[in-house]
């Protein structure tokens, strides 16, 4: 009986020695897969942590005349990375120093860029060993009068302070008299699809290198149709709708609402939007395309909105 209890005390003994092995290497091996986790973490942020960016990324220049832009270096983790600019139109611009050599001691480098042919071009960037530079990129527009560059630009912010002023005596009103009765909801509904739509249409075409590109394949001697001034316009107006909006919700209404009519619209335009989002997906057309989509929305919407509030 003693033997038997002594072996089994000492079977317990080796069971818990195998545990305690088993445990051990176990732990090692969750302390092994955790540091190599740590590790690439560690790695992951010290990469994420550089940052290669420009100051701007518009140029705007009379012919045979140049602009600089300074690109910016932040924590560059990797030595002797070069960085070589492609015009889109060589007979439009030329880019001097054409590549630079990013060294982690040198923050910041400016590039000069010359304007030898009229019309627009856009300036991208890679870099060997592959690294993002996703935000180094510009358009550049070279024209041959000064005098009418100034003259469209005082047009343009014209029409956004003229258009822009017509948004507030509806807001106004709407505050003084803590009411929103008599402004129809259809108005209010297709103007923020509108605005929406035509603010996607503004900032793609502004902003999105894809997209810029596309266009200049399209119409290589044709400007981008869209300046910084259509934008804010566009934004300033889809606030000044979502104010009025917002005032409709704690304003006295009435028994206003949206009509069928409207809504069937509505939903006709959505329904619109997420089958051109579909044909996007599934590389039928082109985001540019998508883009046109939504100015032609706006064009719609401009040719209907007016009617419910005559009415």
């Amino acid at each position: 009986s003693r033997t038997s209890c002594k072996k089994l005390h000492l079977n317990q003994t080796r069971s818990e020695e195998k545990l305690t092995i088993i445990y051990m290497m176990a732990m090692c091996g969750y302390t092994g897969i955790l540091t190599v986790v740590v590790l690439i973490l560690i790695t992951a942020t010290s990469i994420s942590q550089c940052e290669i960016k420009i100051n701007t990324h518009q140029l705007s220049m009379k012919i045979n005349e140049s602009q600089s832009f300074i690109l910016t270096v932040t924590d560059l983790q990797q030595p002797d990375v070069e960085v070589r600019f492609h015009p889109e139109y060589k007979d439009r611009i030329a880019v001097s120093p054409s590549a630079i050599t990013l060294s982690s001691d040198h923050e910041e480098y400016t590039i000069t860029v010359e304007g030898i042919g009229i019309g627009k071009s856009l300036l991208t960037a890679h870099s060997t060993p592959n690294i993002s530079i996703d935000g180094v990129f510009l358009t550049a527009t070279i024209y041959r009068s000064k005098m009418i560059d100034i003259l469209s630009v005082i047009i343009g912010w014209a029409y956004f302070a003229v258009w822009s002023v017509s948004f507030y005596p509806q807001i106004y009103t709407n505050y003084e008299r803590k009411s929103v009765v008599g402004l129809d909801f259809d108005y209010l509904a297709l103007n923020m699809v509108g605005y929406l739509s035509y603010t996607i249409f503004t900032i793609g075409m502004y902003y999105i290198p894809e997209i810029i590109m596309e266009y200049m394949k399209r119409y290589p001697r044709s400007l981008i149709p869209v300046t910084f001034n259509d934008i804010a316009f566009n934004i300033h107006g889809t606030i000044a709708i979502i104010v009025t909006i917002f005032q409709c919700f704690v304003y006295t209404r009435g028994n206003q609402k949206i009509s069928i009519t409207g809504a069937v619209i509505l939903i006709a335009m959505g329904i619109a939007y997420f089958t051109s989002l579909l044909l996007v997906y599934f590389d039928n057309i082109h985001w540019i395309d998508f883009l046109y989509f939504c100015s032609y929305i706006k064009l719609l919407i401009t040719l209907l909105k007016y009617i419910p509030q005559v009415n």
